[in-house]
């Protein structure tokens, strides 16, 4: 078992849940809160000290109505990072689904940070999705800005 490995079983256990993958299975899957799914996926490296652990999840799909004004939003808010907890925002190419990712390095990396940044993902990942819900209801809805009002995502509250 890889460091990367035994540390994605401590943060399993961590948050409560039970850790049944097998010695293979390199990926985790759990739902927050019955709206989103995160995948927390072990990405192999040619060195054990650069493996990373990466978190993602689909957020829905980009909104016809307003499109230039959310994909404007989506690109400064990842941009300063401060309304996505570090993680990325992006469109994912083939479904043209928005996705929010986050990859954290082995080098360094302690059970500590990785709860906080799992903490710190989750609740992004439940203000973007609510808010391109938000969007995607209104059928003439006006252009929004997502960057009203700052998300507080503080990654070291969460120790």
């Amino acid at each position: 078992m890889t460091r990367m490995s035994a540390l994605l079983s401590e943060l399993i256990n961590a948050t409560g849940m039970t850790d049944k993958r097998s010695d293979q299975a390199q990926t985790v899957f759990f739902t927050v809160d019955d709206q989103i799914v995160i995948s927390m996926a072990i990405h192999p490296a040619d060195t054990e000290s650069s493996e990373s652990l990466k978190l993602f999840t689909y957020l829905g799909s980009l909104p016809e109505n307003n499109r230039e004004s959310v994909l404007l939003s989506l690109l400064e808010a990842d941009f300063a990072k401060n309304l996505t907890g570090g993680a990325t925002l992006s469109i994912e190419p083939r479904s043209k689904a928005v996705v929010l990712m986050h990859e954290l390095g082995a080098e360094g990396l302690t059970l500590t940070y990785a709860q906080s940044a799992l903490e710190a993902f989750t609740k992004a990942a439940l203000h973007w999705k609510a808010a391109l819900a938000s969007v995607e209801n209104k059928d003439s809805a006006p252009p929004i800005s997502f960057a009203q009002g700052k998300l507080e995502i503080d990654i070291g509250s969460f120790i």
